[in-house]
């Protein structure tokens, strides 16, 4: 085990884990937490506060509270980009319902830790050969430059996401 790395004789590494495993695992969260403070989200039911199983649960375990019916639409991102002076959008196709300023949308399924504000919905015009076509642009403005980084080198998603009211 200590050819594969699983166990060490290390100094610094036995430190660690002077008080224990469980103080050790605390330490890790919180240190992950002050370190990352903007790439975390914790999915807490609306009702009670605790904590869901997943970040795209729409039930709590706990009370039973359900919120799917916050979730107003659902839509595909096609692709990313910033106008200078204005938002950072994404853009894509409006799969089920419908969208407007002020709603968020859940970027948890693609990797992103976080539920964004709507802050401006636009229509952007494609054109291919002789083709043309309207995709929606939904306006974010406080993507950190990362995030935004991220979304357009991974563009196109395959899953939709989720636009809460």
């Amino acid at each position: 085990m200590l050819e594969k790395g699983w166990l060490s004789y290390k100094k610094e590494v036995l430190k660690l884990l002077n008080d224990g495993y469980e103080q050790f695992t605390i330490n890790t969260a919180e240190r992950i937490l002050r370190d990352n403070p903007n790439k975390i989200y914790f999915n807490n039911c609306p009702n009670c506060g605790k904590l869901a199983r997943t970040p795209q649960a729409k039930q709590c375990r706990f009370c039973g509270h359900s919120w799917h019916k916050q979730v107003v639409a659902t839509f595909q991102v096609v692709s990313a980009f910033e106008v200078t002076g204005r938002y950072f959008f994404i853009v894509g196709e409006l799969l089920t319902g419908n969208v407007k300023i002020g709603m968020k949308v859940d970027l948890t399924i693609i990797g992103l830790s976080k539920k964004y504000i709507i802050t401006a919905v636009e229509l952007a015009l494609h054109r291919d050969d002789n083709n043309s076509w309207e995709d929606i642009g939904l306006g974010i403005s406080d993507l950190s430059e990362e995030e935004k980084e991220y979304l357009k080198s991974n563009c196109p998603f395959w899953a939709p996401i989720l636009i809460e009211d």
